[in-house]
């Protein structure tokens, strides 16, 4: 019986020793794990920080540009809205001024359609010619508002290319 107790002291003697030196050992590799992940990380961090900022600042930098690009847009459209509006308002104006002329050109008319007996050759023949110079200058506005259409559409499509060039 007692060789047997010392037999069983002995084993758990043995077993804490070896549980010892496996912990020790787990601890020294473990250890030397954290020594090189250190060591890894302090030779491939710097590299990898390095590559982070590079790139952070190409992002900040594309963004900036990108700003400037919408802005500039920004810019451009308020512009040609600007430039529209002032276009249509001069339009509309002189469509008003050219209602107002035939509506007096209208009454001139009526009233001497109305007198036809009292007209004399030389006012039929200022009426016609006032009618005649009516009528090519209403032509050559028309002409210019065409032209200034056409103007226009060219600026539009030249916008419309640059944006596409930009873009690619």
């Amino acid at each position: 019986e007692r060789k047997r107790k010392e037999e069983q002291e002995r084993q758990r003697v043995e077993r804490e020793r070896l549980a010892r030196e496996r912990e020790q050992r787990e601890k020294e590799e473990r250890e030397q794990r954290e020594r090189e992940d250190a060591e890894y990380l302090r030779l491939h961090g710097r590299e990898e920080i390095e590559s982070l900022k590079e790139t952070v600042a190409s992002l900040e930098a594309s963004l900036e540009k990108e700003r400037e690009r919408h802005q500039q847009k920004e810019t451009e459209r308020e512009m040609n809205m600007k430039r529209d509006q002032e276009f249509y308002s001069s339009q509309i104006a002189a469509l008003n001024k050219e209602i107002a002329s035939l509506k007096a050109r209208n009454e001139t008319l009526s009233k001497a359609g109305s007198k036809p007996a009292r007209l004399s050759p030389s006012e039929l023949d200022r009426l016609v010619s006032l009618e005649i110079d009516r009528r090519e200058r209403v032509e050559r506005e028309r002409i210019e508002r065409e032209q200034k259409a056409a103007e226009e559409a060219e600026r539009v499509r030249q916008r419309e290319r640059e944006a596409k060039r930009e873009r690619e």
